[in-house]
């Protein structure tokens, strides 16, 4: 394979990598603060954003869109695990669990979308084997080659 070809594979997957959506959340009462911002810190303006209340709901508590900032806001009414779902309408969706367990607390409880280093890289070793296996493809097309099934 030409090593031009390999860079620009390689490189491409650092990129997807590094565009990845991640979701902070933190409760100081007695309003939640939801950031969403990529994982090379660049925030996600204007994400679909929808909090469920803890329980069995499928309807929303609130929804609504982040601002400039990669920020939103709400007001949880009760304790127990609030689920936030960020969707910035491109591809990148984040769900997390914001536990509230005191609605007057003093001291913040925090959550975050948490990445396993392992999985990254096995996306990226995805994204590579599949761009190959693609040129590999529309290589032996242009040679002449056929598919058979």
């Amino acid at each position: 394979m030409n090593a031009r070809l390999l860079v620009l594979f390689t490189l491409s997957a650092l990129v997807v990598g590094a565009h990845e959506l991640v979701v902070e959340a933190e409760y100081r009462a007695p309003s939640a603060i939801v950031q969403a911002n990529y994982y090379d810190k660049a925030q996600s303006k204007d994400a679909d954003v929808e909090v469920y209340p803890p329980g069995d709901s499928s309807d929303p508590f609130v929804s609504g869109r982040t601002d400039p900032n990669g920020v939103f806001a709400f007001v949880p009414d009760q304790t127990g695990a609030w689920r936030v779902v960020v969707d910035d309408g491109r591809g990148h969706r984040e769900s997390i669990d914001l536990a509230v367990d005191d609605l007057g607390a003093s001291q913040p409880f925090v959550a975050r979308t948490e990445r396993n280093p392992v999985d990254r890289a096995l996306a990226g070793v995805g994204v590579i084997f599949g761009l190959t296996g693609l040129w590999l493809w529309r290589r032996s097309r242009a040679l002449g080659g056929t598919a058979s099934s």
